[in-house]
Formats: C-alpha cells, sequence, structure tokens
C-alpha cells in the first residue's frame, strides 16, 4: 500500500512541476484572405484553443483598418466566443468597395505561450457583375440569321457559373454550357449550335443575368436587356431572257432570271412552277450562278408557258408575291391551209388568182 501511496505523489509532483511550452491554436475561419463580401453586418469568425492550458482571453484583440476611414479594435469587451469558437463583430460603417486590413494579435496562454500574429485583408462587394460590350449593339440591323450574341461580364469577386445565364426570345441558356464559350471575360453564345434561327424581320430579344462570388450574404446579381432586328422583305426577280409574253422557237433555249437580295439569296429556296410540274436547283434543268438563274427548256413540250417562280433570302424572307412569267416555245413552222385553186385542179385563166390561209398553232 504504501509502495502505490509513494508512485502517486510522485506523478501528482511531476505533473505540477511540468513546463508547458505549447502555444494557442488560432485559425481564421471568415472570412478567409482575399474574400469578397456581401454583406455590411459581418463577425469574423476564428478557433483559439489551447489544448494543455487555458488561453488568456485578455490577450485577445483583433484589430480592423478600413483607412482612411475608421481603425477598429475588438478586444474582450466587444468579441464572444463559445467553446473554442470567437466571433468579432465590427461595428463601423462599410460600403461597396472597401477593403479591411485585419491584424491579429498573439494569444497568450496562462503559462505566457504566445501564438503567432497574422494579418489578412478582405473586400466588401455589394454590386453585380458589370455586363457591358453587348453584340449585336442595342437596335441594330443584322442579316445573319443565326448571328452569335456576345457580352462582357466583369466582377472582380468573380462569377458564379451555375447562376449565369441568357434568355433569348424567351428560351433561357445557361452560359456556361456547350453553347457558349468564354474568352477572358467575355463571353460567345453560338446561336446555330442552340438551334436558334432568326427569321428576316424578327426582333431578337436578349436578357444576360449574372451573379457574382461574393459570400456572406448571397451572391449580387446584375442583368441587362436589349434588341436587335432582322431586316424584313424578300429578293426581287425578273425574266432577262426572253422577253415576257413572246414566243421563242429554238428547242435547246436557256431562259434565264436575275434575283437579288442585299441579304443574299438562299439557293435551296429556289424554286420554278409550271401547273403541277416544278424545278429547284437539285434538278439539272436550273443552274443557280448568283445573280443569275439559267431554266434549260430542253425537253420541255411547245407550248405557252405561265409559270412562277419562287425565293428566299438566307435570313428567311420570302419573295411576295413570287414573279409571274409568261412565254412560248414553237418549233414547228405555219402550215397553209385552204388554198384556191385546189390542190391539183385545172384553171382556165392565164392569170389566175390564188388564195390560201396561213396557220401556225
Amino acid at each position: 500500500m504504501s509502495k502505490l501511496v509513494f508512485i502517486l505523489s510522485l506523478f501528482i509532483v511531476i505533473t505540477a512541476f511540468a513546463v508547458d511550452t505549447t502555444p494557442p491554436y488560432v485559425e481564421l475561419i471568415w472570412p478567409d484572405s482575399g474574400a469578397y463580401v456581401s454583406c455590411t453586418d459581418i463577425a469574423i469568425e476564428m478557433i483559439i484553443v489551447d489544448r494543455d492550458f487555458w488561453i488568456d482571453r485578455s490577450s485577445v484583440l483583433l484589430t480592423v483598418n478600413n483607412l482612411p476611414h475608421w481603425l477598429y479594435a475588438i478586444d474582450e469587451s466587444t468579441y464572444s466566443w463559445v467553446d473554442s469558437f470567437f466571433y468579432f463583430p465590427i461595428h463601423e460603417p462599410m460600403s461597396d468597395g472597401d477593403s479591411l486590413w485585419c491584424l491579429m494579435s498573439p494569444v497568450a496562454d496562462y503559462d505566457d505561450n504566445y501564438s503567432d500574429g497574422f494579418s489578412w485583408a478582405f473586400h466588401i462587394d455589394l454590386t453585380g457583375p458589370e455586363i457591358s460590350g453587348l453584340n449585336p449593339p442595342q437596335g441594330t440591323e443584322v442579316s445573319d440569321p443565326r448571328a452569335n450574341i456576345s457580352a462582357v461580364v466583369y466582377d472582380k469577386a468573380g462569377l458564379t457559373e451555375d447562376s449565369c445565364y441568357i434568355t433569348i426570345n424567351g428560351e433561357r441558356f445557361s452560359l456556361f454550357d456547350g453553347y457558349a464559350a468564354w474568352f477572358a471575360d467575355t463571353f460567345v453564345f453560338y446561336s446555330d449550335l442552340a438551334g436558334l434561327f432568326f427569321p428576316g424581320g424578327d426582333t431578337v430579344e436578349v436578357c444576360v443575368n449574372a451573379a457574382d462570388g461574393a459570400e456572406g450574404c448571397g451572391a449580387n446579381w446584375s442583368d441587362t436587356c436589349w434588341w436587335f432586328n432582322l431586316p424584313s422583305g424578300g429578293p426581287t426577280a425578273e425574266l432577262v431572257w426572253p422577253p415576257t409574253g413572246k414566243w421563242i422557237s429554238c428547242e435547246d433555249s436557256v431562259a434565264v432570271f436575275r434575283i437579288l437580295d442585299s441579304e443574299g439569296v438562299e439557293e435551296d429556296s429556289i424554286r420554278i412552277e409550271v401547273g403541277a410540274e416544278s424545278w429547284t436547283t437539285a434538278d439539272p434543268e436550273l443552274t443557280w450562278s448568283p445573280p443569275f438563274l439559267y431554266w434549260s427548256l430542253a425537253g420541255i413540250p411547245e407550248g405557252w408557258i405561265d409559270g412562277t417562280l419562287h425565293a428566299a433570302d438566307i435570313i428567311g424572307n420570302s419573295m411576295d408575291p413570287p414573279l409571274a412569267f409568261a412565254f412560248g416555245l414553237d418549233f414547228t413552222r405555219p402550215y397553209v391551209l385552204n388554198g384556191l385553186p385546189a390542190h391539183g385542179s385545172a384553171v382556165y385563166e392565164v392569170n389566175p388568182e390564188v388564195f390560201f390561209d396561213l396557220a401556225d398553232d
């Protein structure tokens, strides 16, 4: 029994005179260095703990500097703590764009061990991203039915990708999916990849919404909307040859049309209709060599042709009305009928009168 008492007494003595050389542990929780904070009511959060002894709370001091506006010290009379978590409220006015420089003084325990002091800075960000460089510009006329749309979206706190989107004529697309590409702070939205087509005469309404990467009180949002339009009015056309309303007699003739449009003619839209028959540039009879359309008449039976030419420009404006044209094909010679005197008959006059009719179908 005496031996057990001796050992216990020795342990108590050694423990009582053990030297604590470990300083308190101090860790910044929020806001981190370089953070952009969207709040004006801020409490800086830290963990302060001493693993071997107790910290001296009177040594805890955080200084916040927002020069040239104010210098603010947060000591034991101001901060609060729960277990190892310490909260340092800043009761000073803050504005968008302010930068707060913070100094955490060394923290001591009751054995006079001091942690290392450290400093950091964070920023106040109360505004959303800046959206500029809108393209196509507001109110302009664009001839490309699949025009790319771009803008500059910048925020010093960065962007929250899943909160950035573009709305085109009511249809919403993310700015961070396969339809858009980013070049530094500029995005380009590829309308053709998204399957969009803007027809002639259309007004395209665009809105861009973006959120920044500020933290604490939620992201800051910005949005801007604008519009551009596409010209209306389809191509114009004329029959160059043969002359309208005339007959031609060559079996290998080629009719020539001129089709003009300032935006360009969509070849696939070109079509000639005569009665129930139609021809496109996919048929060998039609050849498109802008601005001329050649229609081979070989193989078309003779007769009067009443037809229409249809075409649209590259932004979908149709020729309205289509060009109506008419001409005739005649490959046979006129013929004689009702001849007098009749064929093979005998006449008894030296100078007989001869009569006949000339006809052509």
